[in-house]
């Protein structure tokens, strides 16, 4: 699709976009709102406590950075009543069902609304505790998939992965292909990749540490070298696996 055809389709679209301020997601926000003023509306959905947590972190974050310089310009004293007309700061978390939206009426309303899923939520720390990463970067997969089956006139489901998802893997020519893996697939072939065992697994450690008593800052450390543990046994950097695992739904 070419800029002038991706015009067209955004304009009058209903989005959602979560990870809001992640770094595509906010050059993905910029990009749309300037080459396609007529968008219907933008549903941007980020960690927060409540909505007026979640507009002030947009505005802090994403708004009033250098990236929106251009759209500032353009629209000069309009830039911020066009923002506020056309993006609706959402609180959520994608570990969560639903998105994490507990605005029963707010979630039905987008829901009913949206063209457009993105989904671009995600950990790229390298070392954050496994039940984080697991929770946001494989169950956040899922529970925006789930969302978007929900939908009830979605056209498009865009899901945007890390830029490490290559892994370890070796290619001769040096080419990183794009291919389907099979359920329980890996790069390391001794090893099959379950989710639900590793799920399992994960559950009986933080069981383990919270049996010995263990304080945050060990369970921290525990559940980081954990991860790495499991990342290893399966033959990829621990970023590859979480994001591998999305796929294993």
């Amino acid at each position: 699709m070419n800029s002038g055809n991706m015009q067209d389709f955004f304009k009058g679209k209903t989005v959602l976009v979560t990870g809001a301020t992640g770094f595509l997601a906010k050059v993905f926000v910029e990009k749309i709102l300037r080459i396609q003023p007529e968008i219907q509306k933008l549903y941007l959905l980020l960690r927060a406590s409540n909505s007026d947590m979640a507009a002030h972190r947009l505005q802090n974050e994403v708004f009033e950075i250098d990236l929106f310089r251009v759209l500032r310009a353009e629209l000069s004293e309009d830039f911020n009543s066009f923002i506020s007309k056309k993006v609706v700061a959402i609180a959520g978390d994608v570990a969560i069902e639903n998105l994490g939206i507990k605005d029963e009426k707010l979630k039905n309303e987008i829901l009913e609304e949206i063209d457009v899923l993105v989904h671009s939520a995600a950990s790229t720390k390298f070392d954050d505790r496994f039940d984080i990463l697991m929770g946001v970067n494989t169950k956040g997969a899922l529970h925006a998939l789930n969302f978007a089956k929900n939908c009830q006139k979605l056209k498009a489901f865009v899901h945007i992965s890390t830029a490490y998802v290559c892994g370890n893997a070796k290619y001769e020519d040096g080419i990183v292909r794009e291919k389907a893996f099979e359920m329980g697939q890996s790069l390391k072939k001794t090893s099959n990749l379950d989710i639900h065992t590793e799920m399992k697994l994960l559950d009986n450690k933080i069981a383990e540490l919270q049996a010995m008593n263990a304080d945050e800052n060990t369970m921290k450390f525990a559940l980081k070298d954990y991860g790495m543990e499991r990342a290893n046994l399966h033959g990829q950097t621990h970023m590859y696996s979480q994001k591998q695992w999305e796929r294993c739904f």
